[in-house]
C-alpha cells in the first residue's frame, strides 16, 4: 500500500507540470528571453477560431499516467488489494485522467491571417489574448532562434502607435507640413482667446464710460479723471478731443467767430484719428486668421498630394498594388489634410465672428464721436 502512495505523490507533480497554462500573443516563455525578433506591420485580414492542442513529445500520457495511479489505488483501498478492481480502477483511472489532460491542456485560440506592409502574407495562431479585429493595424514579432536553439513563438500584438507614427513615419516634407500647420493652429488659438478677451473686456469699459459720460456730471471733471489713466478707445477719444478742446480754449479760439467752425471740425477729426489709430490695434493680427481660414487647407493639400505621391512610389518599387502597400502613404496624406482642417475651420469661424464683434464695437465708437461732436457743437453755440 505505501508503495502505490508513493507512486502517486511522484505522478501528481507531473500533472500539474502539464497543466501549466498556455501562453497567448502578450506573453512570453523562458525561451522567448533574449531572443532576437524582428516587427513588420500589417493589417489583420482573416481571423478564424482555433483549437490549441498541446504536443509535447516529451511528455506522453502524463494525465493517463496519474488517472491510472489514481483508479488502481482507489480500486485497490475498495477491494482490499483485489487484483481485478485495482486493474479496473486503473483503466478508468488512466481514461479519465487522459480526458481530464486534453481538457486542461487544451484552448480556444485563433488563427491570425496577417497581410503585411511590404506586401507578404503570414498567417499565426495563437491564444485568445489580447483580442483583435478584421482591419485592425498590427505587429507582427517574428522570433530568430530562442535560447538554447529553440524556435522561438512569433505572434501578433496590436501596433498601438497611433497618430504619432504616421507623423514620424512621414517624409521630411510632408512632416514639414504638418508642423508648420500645428504651428500655426496654436498661434491662431492664441490670437482668438485674446481677441475673444479683448472685445468683450472693451465692452465692459465702454459700458461704464458712457455711464459715467451720460451722468451729468462735467465733463471737465471726468476728463481729469481719465486723462492719465484711460485704458480703452472710447475713453481715448474722448481725451483727445478734450485736449484739443482745453488747447484751443487757451488760445482764445473759441471766442473767435471766425474759428469756431474751424475748431468744430478740428475737434472731430483728432477723434476720427483716435479711432482709425485705435482699431488698427483692435484689428491686429486678424489677416493672420483670415490667411490661415483660406489657405490653410490649400497647404494641408499640398502635404496630401506627396503622400499620394509616395504611395505610387511604393507601388512602383513593389510591383504589388494591394491595400497595404497603398495605406502607409494615403494615410500619411490624409493625415496632413486633417491638420489643415483642424487649422482651418476654427481660425474661419473665429474671424468672422471676431470681425462682426469688432464692427459693432467700431459703430459704437463712430457714434460716440458723433454724439461728442453735436455736444461741442452746442457749447460753441451757446459761448456765442
Amino acid at each position: 500500500m505505501k508503495q502505490i502512495f508513493a507512486v502517486a505523490m511522484l505522478a501528481l507533480p507531473l500533472m500539474l507540470t502539464n497543466c501549466a497554462p498556455k501562453l497567448g500573443g502578450s506573453d512570453y516563455s523562458m525561451a522567448d528571453v533574449g531572443a532576437n525578433s524582428t516587427s513588420l506591420r500589417g493589417s489583420i485580414t482573416s481571423i478564424r477560431v482555433v483549437n490549441l492542442v498541446a504536443t509535447d513529445a516529451n511528455k506522453p500520457g502524463i494525465g493517463a499516467l496519474a488517472g491510472g495511479v489514481a483508479g488502481g489505488v482507489t480500486g485497490n483501498v475498495i477491494s482490499n488489494g483485489g487484483p481485478f478492481t485495482t486493474m479496473a480502477g486503473g483503466l478508468l483511472g488512466a481514461t479519465a485522467g487522459h480526458f481530464a489532460e486534453q481538457a486542461l491542456t487544451n484552448q480556444e485560440g485563433f488563427e491570425y491571417t496577417v497581410q503585411l506592409d511590404n506586401g507578404e502574407v503570414k498567417t499565426i495562431a495563437q491564444g485568445a489574448e489580447p483580442r483583435m479585429a478584421v482591419g485592425q493595424r498590427v505587429l507582427v514579432v517574428l522570433n530568430n532562434k530562442g535560447v538554447g536553439g529553440q524556435q522561438a513563438r512569433s505572434r501578433v500584438v496590436p501596433d498601438n502607435s497611433g497618430q504619432w507614427d504616421l507623423f514620424w513615419g512621414a517624409d521630411i516634407v510632408i512632416k514639414l507640413v504638418m508642423l508648420g500647420l500645428i504651428a500655426a493652429s496654436i498661434w491662431s488659438w492664441t490670437i482668438i482667446f485674446y481677441k475673444v478677451i479683448r472685445v468683450r473686456r472693451l465692452n465692459g469699459l465702454a459700458d461704464q464710460f458712457e455711464e459715467a459720460f451720460w451722468s451729468g456730471g462735467p465733463l471737465d471733471e471726468l476728463f481729469n479723471r481719465l486723462q492719465n489713466r484711460y485704458t480703452d478707445p472710447m475713453s481715448s477719444v474722448f481725451c483727445a478731443a478734450m485736449r484739443e478742446w482745453r488747447r484751443s480754449m487757451s488760445k482764445g479760439y473759441t471766442k473767435a467767430a471766425g474759428m469756431r467752425g474751424t475748431l468744430e471740425q478740428r475737434i472731430e477729426r483728432v477723434m476720427q484719428v483716435t479711432v482709425g489709430r485705435e482699431m488698427d490695434q483692435l484689428e491686429r493680427h486678424m489677416g493672420f486668421l483670415a490667411s490661415l481660414g483660406t489657405n490653410a487647407v490649400i497647404i494641408g493639400l499640398f502635404g496630401t498630394v506627396l503622400g499620394i505621391m509616395n504611395s505610387f512610389e511604393n507601388i512602383a518599387s513593389m510591383q504589388n498594388t494591394n491595400l497595404a502597400v497603398v495605406a502607409p502613404g494615403i494615410a500619411e496624406a490624409l493625415f496632413a489634410t486633417a491638420i489643415g482642417l483642424i487649422a482651418a475651420i476654427p481660425a474661419a469661424i473665429a474671424y468672422n465672428k471676431i470681425s462682426s464683434d469688432l464692427n459693432r464695437y467700431g459703430n459704437r465708437l463712430d457714434a460716440f464721436v458723433s454724439e461728442f461732436s453735436a455736444i461741442i457743437s452746442r457749447q460753441l453755440e451757446e459761448s456765442q
